[in-house]
């Protein structure tokens, strides 16, 4: 088998795991998944290995001529798979600690290419997470303490993740910025920097931060929005958030109970405020229940003879 498959061209192996992955997933889903729920262990087994085999190819061939060479001007992404020592080097013991070296170890793979092609300088790099970390009900291989919850839940520990862009002699190092921003936020920064025409028939939520970057402005924008509609594993519930200024309002779609936290002063929202300050609580309720309209969001069903969830 490993004969054939060493003759076989690498385009063709990548495209046929990455497909067997889709074709085995997915019936499993409805065939072997609904009573076993094993389809997230198929999942995880094709993804790392298709992942894994990718990068490990992209490093050895990228720059090569007719190798991979995906450099070359189109904005792509490396979701790496990490294999974590079992123990860390010296002074490095917790599976956290672990996680961050092999990020940094990843994120310094890709950077050194960069400078090894000499493209480094014309390379807009951002680094980002789809959630918070994880430490929840699901397990806890990380902390976010001091913020509450983590991946899956609508409290700071769930929704604030790092957001990094780096361009060298466009970005200012080490600059921050308090600005609350939001990952669609990324596709028209992107396009900006790039000296893109705006495409807002696809980028409907974000803004540029090109303003921000270049410190040349600020972007004017009075709510931020967060739309879970449904249970998951970690325990969280479904519910929507609206963020304006200092202001968070979170609203259970179970019963419709809202919560609201003022995380300048409160940033692991121990505090809730939702009797203390009523006007405020209404008005981002209407501003909240308004955006649902104009995105046509979806909300919980309720079950046969099952109590009825909110439907704004």
């Amino acid at each position: 088998m490993k004969g054939i498959l060493k003759k076989v061209p690498f385009k063709i192996k990548f495209f046929a795991f990455t497909r067997l992955e889709f074709l085995i997933g997915v019936p499993g889903i409805y065939l072997v998944g609904i009573y076993f729920q094993w389809w997230g262990f198929l999942n995880t087994i094709f993804y790392v290995y298709a992942y894994t085999f990718w990068l490990s190819r992209f490093f050895k061939n990228v720059g090569k001529k007719n190798k991979l060479n995906r450099m070359s001007g189109a904005p792509y992404m490396i979701n790496p798979q990490m294999k974590l020592p079992k123990s860390g080097p010296p002074g490095v013991g917790s599976l956290e600690e672990q996680y961050s070296q092999g990020t940094i170890s990843t994120l310094s793979k890709v950077i050194n290419k960069l400078k090894e092609l000499n493209i480094d300088q014309n390379t807009i790099i951002c680094f980002t997470s789809d959630n918070g970390g994880l430490s929840t009900s699901e397990g806890s291989p990380t902390s976010n303490i001091p913020l509450r919850g983590g991946k899956g839940w609508l409290y700071e520990g769930g929704i604030r993740e790092p957001f990094l862009i780096s361009w060298p002699g466009v970005i200012k190092p080490n600059a921050l910025s308090d600005t609350p921003v939001i990952s669609t936020d990324f596709y028209p920064t992107l396009l900006e920097l790039a000296e893109l025409p705006a495409k807002p028939k696809q980028h409907l939520d974000g803004l540029s931060l090109a303003p921000i970057l270049k410190n040349s402005g600020t972007v004017k924008r009075k709510n931020l929005f967060w739309h879970y509609p449904h249970y998951s594993n970690q325990g969280g519930f479904p519910g929507g958030v609206i963020r304006s200024g200092k202001w968070k309002l979170i609203e259970r779609f179970e019963d419709g109970r809202t919560h609201l936290f003022n995380l300048e002063t409160d940033i692991g929202e121990r505090s809730d405020l939702v009797q203390k300050y009523p006007k405020i609580v209404k008005q981002m309720k209407l501003d909240l229940h308004e955006w649902y309209k104009k995105v046509d969001a979806k909300f919980l069903l309720a079950k046969p003879k099952g109590p009825q969830p909110l439907q704004p």
